[in-house]
């Protein structure tokens, strides 16, 4: 089973002021917490595109612009 739909989900309000507190400050200031998070979010990010068939520009082949993944 998935492990990324066993995440507790949270309030996306919650969510969007610590991303903005988190993206308020250089990298190497964050918490370990606001480092996880923002690794979860970036996870959860790549896999909707992966499940809606979105590559990302640089996994494309420059001469025949096809996935090289």
């Amino acid at each position: 089973m998935n492990r990324l739909n066993k995440v507790p989900m949270q309030s996306d309000a919650d969510a969007g002021k610590r991303r903005e507190v988190r993206n308020s400050k250089p990298v190497r200031e964050w918490t370990a917490e606001e480092r996880c998070e923002a690794f979860r979010e970036a996870r959860r990010i790549e896999y909707e595109r992966a499940e809606a068939d979105i590559v990302e520009e640089w996994k494309l082949c420059e001469d025949c612009h096809d996935c090289t993944v």
